[in-house]
């Protein structure tokens, strides 16, 4: 037998559809009959064998579908539709049987389902919708749970609406409208290049924010690939789940190379999903009903779900409101957000002015990273409460600040290990109800108003580890200030403070350990010292400054507009401090000429001058500190006339 040829005995098809073949003969002209296993009953193709053939054409022993479908003389005739529907091939909505029109003002509703009800009950197939507008009934009632509105995807098939169609919305007189909906279907793909278009300009309805371009409701199996949808009364794309009181929910969800704009709601409604990846998409200029979101994940009660959801490589640009919402729900977990690109979001058409990102999640799993944030038009552009595992914000840039708070989940405690780490932040750290933060490897440059990295208000912060961080300018740059409470516990270490126009760092707190830092011309413009310390109100800190240095001096072209004197100034008790092996070039000494006294204080500077007693300066500034060999201990010009030592006793 001839190798471009397949033995009907070999015969079966993809996906085992061809199930049986009745005859076994080649004899040239004869009739081959073959039972093809569609979906939900079996059918029977006629192949006729063509003359001097050996068998059905095929290569290497693997049957050709496409010359298969062609052994059928009629091009017409329902066997050869068949086969080509089972094998992939595709169904023109346009064609006659169904009659499609495109021209911008039939219905072409009806026509269209006809075309995908066919392609479903031969198996599956594509369907194509060639160039064209093709208006589409979308009205669905007052109730997004009921079933209605628009075309309904049929399990298995590609709907390619190629580049040049677009579907688009006659004018919704309802509340909810779909122009395109999945309910409980599997294994659909939307695809083509082509648009959906909601046609809000022309909506009749005047309430109600539920007018889908995409609804997909408690769906698996789903790809929308390269589809733009514009102009929609609600969502471009609205994931959801089955109904009300039935919590199925869409599983695997792909939504990829995505133009989603100018929608009145968001670009994209994820209440329900589990295991959803959208990449390489744009939600922009979303505006007219609240949120007002690029991307919004709102599980609409605690009974929702939103776990396992990868946003990537997107673009957020110029919606009302944020690029990306994630609202508290008993069961969002595990969003992950990657080398995005948020710009200009927040804007605030016809309301306040918003943050590009916020999540407020009482349950686990964020990450930020690779991202860019860019345009943002408020102090905070990146605001997190919660989850209670903490955030994961890396590798970003940042245009403005990050807000880090734990209100979402309050009642179960503080979210719990929060990195911030190696993000460019033009901006502050803003920090609140945190446990075991870690804000580490970031270069920072805060605006000339506000301070670097800032735990402040009336908030216990726990066990915060501050290291690596370049942060340059600002106030402050490093701020531990409270009222009635303060920072418990934490490290402040190898980081880098230049040119704060205040102090280089206000630190009130307990049990804080804050060593070999570098502070390079801190208080240019006000403050009296590089370092503030602060008693804390509600209790005896302990507090180790040590291997840290202090330059005077300010870096590159900054001046010095101020007269700092000292090192450090402090306010209130401190009982216990260890303060030693520091390198300053300005006077060692507390502004107040009393250092930190205490059972448990050492102030034994290794840097100090060594004098006898008989070397002393004469007449040195008040608080000028030396190490007086005669003594061995260190002392301080306590006043015009007389030296103390750390007990405050003149020697």
């Amino acid at each position: 037998m001839a190798a471009d040829y397949v033995p009907l005995t070999n015969l079966r098809g993809p996906a085992a559809r061809i199930a049986e073949v009745t005859t076994e003969t080649t004899a040239p002209g004869t009739l081959a009959q073959v039972f093809m296993t569609g979906p939900d009953q079996n059918r029977k193709f006629d192949f006729k064998i063509p003359r001097g053939a050996q068998g059905l054409p095929g290569v290497n022993g693997v049957e050709n579908d496409e010359a298969m479908a062609l052994l059928v003389d009629n091009e017409e005739s329902e066997t050869r539709t068949a086969i080509s529907a089972s094998f992939g091939w595709s169904v023109l909505v346009t064609d006659p049987r169904f009659g499609a029109k495109g021209d911008g003002l039939t219905d072409d509703t009806a026509a269209i389902q006809a075309a995908i009800d066919f392609a479903f009950a031969q198996g599956g197939a594509t369907v194509v919708v060639p160039p064209g507008v093709y208006m589409i009934d979308a009205d669905a009632g007052t109730s997004i749970w009921t079933n209605a509105g628009g075309i309904q995807m049929r399990d298995g098939i590609t709907f390619q609406i190629g580049a040049g169609a677009t579907l688009k919305a006659k004018p919704v007189t309802t509340p909810v409208s779909k122009i395109i909906r999945l309910v409980n279907c599997s294994d659909v793909t939307i695809t083509g290049g082509g648009t959906i278009d909601g046609n809000r300009d022309n909506a009749i309805v005047t309430t109600g924010e539920w007018g889908y371009g995409i609804s997909l409701a408690a769906s698996e199996n789903i790809v929308i690939d390269g589809i733009r949808t514009i102009n929609c009364w609600g969502d471009g794309i609205n994931l959801q789940r089955l109904a009300f009181a039935d919590y199925t929910s869409p599983v695997n969800v792909t939504i990829r190379n995505v133009v989603s704009d100018n929608n009145r709601r968001q670009g994209l409604s994820v209440e329900d999903g589990i295991g959803v990846l959208i990449e390489d998409s744009v939600f922009s200029n979303t505006n007219g009903a609240l949120p007002e979101c690029g991307i919004d994940i709102e599980p609409p009660d605690a009974n929702g779900n939103a776990r396992d959801v990868t946003i990537r490589k997107c673009t957020f640009r110029t919606n009302a409101r944020r690029g990306i919402t994630v609202a508290e729900s008993a069961d969002i977990a595990k969003v992950i957000i990657e080398d995005c690109v948020f710009d200009g979001n927040g804007h605030g058409a016809g309301g306040a002015i918003t943050d590009q990102f916020r999540a407020v999640m009482g349950n686990s799993g964020l990450t930020i990273s690779g991202c860019k944030f860019i345009g943002s038009l408020t102090e905070d552009c990146l605001r997190i409460d919660g989850p209670k595992d903490g955030a994961r914000i890396i590798n970003n840039e940042i245009d403005r600040s990050i807000y880090l708070y734990g209100t979402a989940i309050l009642a179960s405690g503080f979210p719990v290990g929060t990195i911030v780490s190696g993000n460019t932040i033009n901006g502050t750290i803003k920090c609140q109800y945190q446990s075991f933060v870690s804000i580490t490897d970031n270069t920072i440059l805060p605006p000339s108003t506000g301070n670097g990295i800032d735990f402040t208000g009336t908030i216990n912060t726990n066990h915060a580890k501050v290291s690596g961080n370049m942060i340059r300018g600002g106030v402050n740059a490093i701020k531990l200030s409270v009222t009635s409470s303060s920072m418990i516990t934490g490290e402040i270490v190898n980081n880098i403070m230049i040119n704060q126009r205040d102090a280089a760092m206000i630190i009130a707190g307990r049990n804080l350990i804050i060593a070999h830092n570098i502070i390079v011309g801190a208080c240019l413009d006000s403050g009296t010292a590089s370092v503030a310390l602060v008693g804390d109100p509600n209790g005896s800190p302990y507090i180790a400054f040590e291997d840290n240095s202090i330059l005077k001096a300010p870096y590159g072209s900054a001046t010095i507009n101020n007269t700092p004197a000292y090192a450090f100034s402090k306010t209130g008790t401190i009982l216990s401090a260890r303060i030693r092996r520091n390198r300053v070039d300005a006077s060692f000494a507390f502004s107040d000429g009393v250092p930190p006294t205490g059972s448990g204080t050492i102030f034994a500077n290794d840097d100090l001058p060594v004098v006898t007693t008989a070397q002393r300066p004469v007449s040195p500034p008040i608080g000028t500190s030396v190490f007086d060999a005669t003594l061995g201990k260190p002392i301080w010009r306590k006043s015009s006339s007389a030296w103390g030592d750390a007990t405050g006793a003149t020697v």
